[in-house]
């Protein structure tokens, strides 16, 4: 923000990633409608910089319908006008699945810091926000995560404590997903930018050997990709037609510089 002042009108919009991204989506339309009139007096572009689900929340924006898609057209209109999403889920992260199943780095943090929290604690609190949920992988080619029966086989086979999403919350991420996928995404006016780290979780699969305790329960192990930026994968951010910018670190650019020669 303080890089951008310096030569941009900068507005920033803030949401709450625990509601569904079409809450977000709705608000985000209302703020640009008192935006636009003075970039379109001066004849400005007008540019959405979107953070990871913040790109959700723009596409949810453009596919409603009505108000927002409604936005989305006048900024089109608007020369120089651009859509930049920095590692934005297109397709969801697995990440999710780790939190919902207790296997996220930070939920372990979380219940070390708080001793009145213990890692299901955390995962019945985070089942129930909308935005956590509609983070789940919804590539083509990915499971129905939206399908209960799937989680309580999951959390059986694995003999765990915490409670699944329900039905409802569920029912809303499909209903989500299906709004995001009709948005057309104009590569004209769409930029990508990808981060790169060692490893990157794009699936996962249960061990056929039993754990050694309890009796009977299974392990749940999770697959990762080089090609990612440490949640997001560069195949799960990936739009037809978008042109793609690679974020390299110092410390990965030369592994980032072999898999992107490899794709």
């Amino acid at each position: 923000l303080e890089f951008l002042s310096r030569t941009h009108r900068v507005e920033y919009f803030a949401y709450d990633w625990r509601l569904s991204v079409r809450a977000a989506a709705a608000r985000l339309a209302e703020r640009l409608e008192a935006l636009l009139p003075r970039a379109e007096a001066d004849g400005q572009p007008v540019h959405l910089v979107a953070h990871s689900m913040g790109g959700l929340v723009v596409r949810a924006m453009m596919a409603d319908g009505g108000r927002g898609a409604a936005a989305w057209a006048r900024i089109t209109r608007l020369p120089g006008s651009r859509f930049l999403m920095l590692g934005t889920p297109n397709a969801g992260s697995y990440e999710a699945v780790r939190w919902l199943t207790g296997h996220n780095p930070t939920q372990a943090r979380l219940a070390l810091l708080d001793f009145t929290q213990t890692t299901t604690g955390i995962i019945n609190l985070v089942r129930t926000y909308p935005g956590l949920v509609e983070l789940l992988p919804f590539g083509a080619g990915d499971p129905d995560f939206a399908d209960p029966v799937r989680w309580e086989t999951l959390r059986k086979t694995l003999g765990a404590g915490w409670d699944t999403v329900d039905a409802a919350t569920l029912k809303e991420a499909r209903a989500t997903w299906s709004l995001i996928g009709k948005a057309e995404v104009d590569a004209r006016f769409v930029r990508y930018v990808a981060g790169c780290q060692p490893a990157t979780v794009i699936d996962y699969q249960i061990s056929d050997e039993d754990d050694p305790w309890p009796l009977g329960r299974k392990r749940i192990d999770f697959v990762a990709t080089a090609r990612g930026d440490g949640t997001v994968s560069w195949a799960s951010g990936a739009l037809p037609g978008v042109p793609v910018w690679y974020a390299e670190d110092t410390a990965h650019d030369f592994l980032c510089a072999q898999q992107k020669a490899f794709d």
